[in-house]
């Protein structure tokens, strides 16, 4: 038997049917939620499932920015799975679970070795007023810290950071460049702290 504690109750789960226990457990999480439809297990089955979610990501990808977006790509396809999975197809969770984490890695590494490089080297970058505006709405003054920005960056968010400059949204760069809007999002993200980091010494 299995004893799990969600919000302040705990639960016995009678029927083993793995090796490993976490497996065993995301199942029962998942009859749970389509029984009750109640969201309280659903965290838990994705806290429950992270480090088998990890291993898969590290499996499949060698850079950290890759393991990490493919990583939280995985929880948010898991949710989306949960929310259409039914018992009745005589198929347990975990296995549909984690055939699905597979063909998802794989379509994930097949889009980011599929990039299509814009050109880099170009001098003049021009600047969007979503990304050269900080949260007060000041501008930044000129161009200087963002050609700096592209030298410090890896090749890859430089393609990205320079379609982003050129005023195209996270979908059309993801589209553009075969990658994830997470992906895009994550590296802007990097790119707007390391800005804002490198104004605040300007200023010093």
């Amino acid at each position: 038997m299995i004893k799990i504690k969600i919000k302040g109750t705990f639960y016995t789960i009678s029927e083993t049917q793995h090796q490993d226990n976490s497996l065993t457990i995301v199942d029962w999480l998942a009859v749970q939620f389509y029984k009750t439809k109640n969201k309280i297990f659903i965290n838990p089955l994705i806290n429950t499932i992270t480090p088998y979610i990890q291993k898969v990501a590290n499996s499949f990808c060698k850079n950290a920015e890759d393991v990490k977006d493919l990583a939280q790509e995985l929880k948010n396809d898991l949710v989306r799975l949960l929310l259409q999975w039914k018992p009745k197809t005589n198929m347990r969770f975990n296995y549909l679970m984690r055939r699905q984490f597979y063909n998802f890695s794989c379509n994930f590494v097949k889009k980011i070795g599929k990039v299509s490089f814009v050109d880099i080297e170009q001098e003049e970058i021009s600047i969007h007023p979503k990304f050269v505006k900080n949260d007060s709405g000041e501008e930044y003054e000129n161009k200087d810290l963002v050609q700096k920005l592209m030298k410090l960056v890896d090749k890859d968010t430089k393609q990205i950071l320079m379609l982003h400059l050129e005023g195209h949204n996270y979908e059309q760069i993801g589209e553009r460049l075969q990658i994830t809007g997470v992906t895009v999002h994550n590296k802007i993200k990097k790119c707007r702290l390391l800005l804002q980091k490198m104004l605040g010494e300007k200023n010093v």
